[in-house]
């Protein structure tokens, strides 16, 4: 992906391959502090939108690694922020 993305069109990006993949979920659906499973993304849907992700923005953005890091987490991760978070500090 070229040109530099902020905060706010990592999440715009998110919020388009969130809804492409789980029908039914609206932009309004997709803030920060929700979970992707609140959202009704299972693990294949979630896989699914890694690869979407990884084709997006490219292979400096390995979602295997962010999921990993937020199994760590517990109950506390998979939430679209600290994919946005992720993303940032992957495209830097």
């Amino acid at each position: 992906m070229s040109g530099v993305m902020d905060r706010a069109d990592i999440l715009d990006r998110i919020r388009e391959l969130a809804a492409s993949t789980c029908p039914g979920l609206t932009a309004a659906d997709i803030v920060e502090s929700a979970t992707f499973n609140t959202l009704g993304l299972d693990s294949v849907r979630l896989v699914e939108l890694g690869v979407r992700l990884e084709q997006t923005f490219g292979e400096r953005v390995i979602v295997d690694d962010w999921i990993d890091q937020e199994a760590a987490r517990g109950d506390e991760g998979y939430t679209v922020g600290s994919l946005v978070s992720f993303i940032e500090r992957s495209m830097t």
